[in-house]
């Protein structure tokens, strides 16, 4: 997969090869839904793949599903 750098009005990052490999953490309406690190992302970073982690599995979050991506410091 080719990633590209974009901007998205819902995350505070720019574009989702800027996230690989990053921790974030995932929120909605000013909640978090879950902290872990993305495995891969689309070009435009409006959809990002969180890696699996115990019990949760692989799962899409982005601003293409009303989430925001917030980038965590390590």
């Amino acid at each position: 997969m080719r990633l590209v750098q974009a901007s998205t009005p819902m995350s505070t990052f720019s574009g989702g090869s800027s996230l690989l490999g990053k921790k974030v953490e995932i929120q909605h309406r000013g909640k978090v839904l879950r902290v872990g690190y993305v495995e891969s992302a689309t070009p435009s970073g409006e959809v990002v793949w969180l890696e699996a982690s115990g019990i949760k599995q692989r799962a899409m979050y982005g601003p293409a599903f009303g989430r925001k991506v917030i980038p965590l410091p390590h």
